[in-house]
């Protein structure tokens, strides 16, 4: 390790998450010589100012349909990415179980525009009633209720697994993993200093920033970004629980009352052994100021308003379910002006590419590939115009 620290790299990628290591992955792959630097999952107890990742977790819900169509597209580019990178790596990250989109109250809007954006991009979406969805999924809904079902290309993605497999890609590729944190940056005599929380000092060319939330603690304070809180909730269900709902989807629910809107998980089984269903508030959260503030959320548990009205909505949504356990937990997500990620140069060796404004888990393959081009290459070579993902 210490040889191959040695050299100076061609990039240096510092944030191993979603988009960190897709993009280190990309650049291995284009030939570049790549390091990309990210520490671990920070101990809940240390007590000391570490980099949370919202990555820590089992399962993101991962989908075609959107509101927005360049997201459909972002989307239907990465999801196409996923059994190859299964294949090569060895590691499976998705699952494929479908995503419903249901809507009680007048949704007309939101479902054209998931129809539309199915379509361009080449997926089918099946109309079904909230009798269907109730016998089906063992849900309680209104009458009124409808739904879309986004069948082979949705379902949801383990994020950690998905990490794993990018960095074992980069590694067979000839790129190098330091599980260490960066704290400074410093540019020296052509090339970029790097040094981590353990002493540890290397060099590269170029450094593409994946660092999200945190991206302050470095000193940068990337333009007109606000980092917003969430809270998500895990309801603990026991192995018949589980098996009655073997079949259930990715939900995302939207109603005329925004505190009723939700995403859900399937049940989906947790490190601790246990199996939990996961839910959290459509909406984004409240604008945390500074980096100390963020640490100080997921040192929490959440906001506890919006985990009660989660854990409230969780109980009613499921017929005849009994929940073992429910706790709460804080999260964090980036958004830019535009909504969509940067995938930019900050300065002339140094770029960005932050800000997954709550989309991006499901996308970071593409998303990681385009800014690899882009940073190595100099070449966008897509239908979306570069200027929705640029500093200006």
């Amino acid at each position: 390790m210490n040889d191959d620290l040695d050299t100076c790299f061609d990039f240096a990628v510092v944030g191993n998450g979603l988009l960190g290591s897709s993009v280190a992955r990309s650049l291995s792959e284009l030939g570049a010589r790549t390091l990309v630097l990210g520490a671990g999952e920070p101990e809940s107890d240390s007590g000391e100012e570490q980099v949370y990742s919202s990555h820590a977790d089992e399962a993101r819900i991962t989908r075609v349909a959107d509101a927005d169509s360049v997201r459909a597209l972002l989307a239907a580019e990465a999801i196409a990415m996923y059994e190859d990178i299964q294949e090569r790596s060895g590691m499976t990250f998705f699952t494929p179980c479908g995503f419903l989109a249901i809507a009680e109250g007048s949704q007309s809007d939101w479902f054209d525009s998931l129809r539309n954006s199915a379509q361009n991009a080449d997926v089918r979406l099946v109309a079904k009633s909230g009798e269907d969805i109730e016998s089906d999924h063992s849900l309680r809904l209104r009458e009124s209720s409808m739904a879309l079902f986004e069948q082979d290309s949705a379902g949801y993605i383990h994020p950690r697994k998905l990490i794993e497999a990018n960095n074992s890609l980069t590694t067979s590729l000839g790129g190098v993993l330091l599980r260490e944190q960066v704290v400074t940056i410093s540019h020296v005599s052509g090339h970029s200093r790097l040094i981590t929380r353990e002493n540890k000092t290397v060099r590269a060319k170029k450094i593409v920033l994946a660092t999200g939330a945190f991206t302050e603690s470095l000193g940068i304070i990337p333009p007109n970004v606000v980092v917003r809180n969430n809270t998500y909730v895990l309801g603990r269900i026991g192995p018949d629980a589980a098996a009655s709902l073997k079949r259930l989807p990715s939900v995302i629910f939207r109603s005329s009352d925004p505190e009723g809107c939700f995403y859900l998980l399937p049940p989906v089984n947790y490190p601790d052994g246990n199996t939990y269903i996961k839910i959290g508030h459509s909406e984004v959260g409240q604008p945390i100021e500074n980096y100390h503030d963020i640490f100080s959320w997921f040192q929490g548990i959440g906001s506890e308003q919006v985990a009660q009205r989660l854990k409230e909505l969780l109980a009613n949504f499921f017929l005849d379910i009994d929940f073992l356990e429910l706790k709460s937990f804080p999260c964090v997500t980036t958004h830019t002006p535009s909504g969509y990620p940067y995938i930019d140069w900050w300065r002339e060796d140094c770029a960005l590419l932050l800000g997954g404004n709550g989309f991006c888990a499901k996308s970071c393959l593409g998303i990681g590939e385009i800014a690899a081009e882009f940073f190595a290459n100099g070449k966008w070579n897509k239908t979306y115009p570069r200027s929705l993902f640029s500093l200006d």
